[in-house]
């Protein structure tokens, strides 16, 4: 059985000013994979396999590991707010790495639709239920192995199928020093999370009153579960090393797209409005001290190993690609509101606009 997906998202309102980039791939849609062409798969290979050449992606790690990005990444409530910059940033990154990668999206992994397919008896494991698990590197090949990504351990099956053998692991070495593989564990024997499920996700974004619950309620759920299953690398801060990261935040993303959608409404709202909107910011405390500010611009720092960090916008590698993407946390409330990066998401039956079935619940 299949699921209709709801993921909310409208006409862009800026068709008339789009950049030769834009106006050459049309607005941008993220897809599920499972919706992707063959020739979309792997040109999107292609681009992370590209980035990991550059010297670019590396950089994406750097910035989720450094310690005070990580406070206002994880554990408090701009968890989907700093993810969904990253993300926009990441894809921005991927287009840039030549013409023929220059209209990717990220796809999103429907990791609901596997836990449809568990509960439908037609698969049971994490590797089994969905494809990109086996098309995007798989699990099954490489050697038990330990690599220190960004400093940090990471120990699994070293999977060197493409693109995971262009992978380098530190932004200080090259060539044959690089460890051209990512450790992955047996998702074969890995559990679907229950958080999953359709019902489950519903509840996560629908019994909170606002951006401040949802976000917690996601982030500690489903998005948590997704990545103890998978474990190994996708266990640590140096997850975003493994492509099934991007994929498994775009699902997120497009969870707080729902949101939006169906809490906030479909009124295009002001800077102003968005940082005063009582369901769609509301503040919290920092881990660090003191409360966010929708007016505050994102800590996001590059530095190998942590060291001499600066912010990424800053980085002469990334910086580029920062352009033009809003940086205070209310600027990202909106996908519709994103300048260039704008995007829509396709639901899995081709349209990329269905409310039905995650509609919020009468209350």
């Amino acid at each position: 059985m299949k699921i209709a997906w709801a993921l909310a998202a409208a006409l862009l309102a800026f068709v008339s000013t789009l950049s030769p980039v834009v106006a050459q791939c049309g607005a941008r849609v993220r897809k599920d994979w499972d919706a992707m062409t063959t020739a979309e798969k792997n040109t999107y290979k292609g681009a992370l396999a590209a980035a990991m050449d550059s010297g670019a992606y590396i950089k994406f790690v750097e910035m989720h590991t450094e310690m005070q990005s990580e406070m206002e990444a994880h554990r408090q409530c701009m968890f989907i707010y700093w993810h969904r910059l990253l993300l926009v940033v990441f894809e921005n990154m991927l287009r840039g790495q030549g013409s023929q990668y220059a209209c990717v999206t990220v796809p999103y992994y429907n990791w609901v639709g596997a836990n449809n397919r568990v509960l439908a008896g037609t698969c049971s494991n994490l590797g089994d239920c969905s494809s990109i698990m086996t098309e995007l590197g798989g699990y099954t090949t490489g050697t038990q192995r330990t690599v220190r990504i960004n400093n940090i351990g990471n120990s699994g099956r070293c999977n060197n199928v493409f693109p995971l053998n262009h992978f380098c692991q530190s932004g200080t070495v090259s060539g044959a020093s690089c460890a051209r593989c990512v450790p992955r564990s047996d998702w074969g024997s890995a559990s679907v999370p229950a958080s999953t499920s359709f019902a489950s996700v519903q509840q996560q974004i629908f019994n909170a009153k606002n951006i401040g619950e949802m976000s917690p309620n996601v982030e500690s759920g489903c998005h948590n579960n997704v990545h103890a299953s998978l474990d190994a690398t996708m266990a640590t801060f140096a997850a975003p090393a493994d492509p099934i990261f991007w994929s498994h935040h775009a699902m997120v993303d497009a969870l707080h797209t729902i949101f939006h959608k169906c809490r906030v409404g479909t009124d295009r709202l002001t800077f102003a409005q968005k940082a005063a909107h009582p369901v769609a910011w509301t503040s919290c405390s920092k881990r660090n001290g003191g409360s966010f500010s929708p007016t505050e611009v994102i800590v996001m720092r590059t530095g190998v190993n942590g060291n001499n960090p600066i912010q990424g916008s800053q980085d002469p590698i990334i910086g580029r690609y920062f352009t033009g993407v809003p940086n205070q946390f209310a600027g990202l409330m909106d996908v519709r509101d994103l300048g260039d990066s704008s995007y829509t998401l396709e639901a899995e039956h081709g349209s990329s606009y269905n409310p039905a079935p995650y509609t919020a619940p009468v209350t």
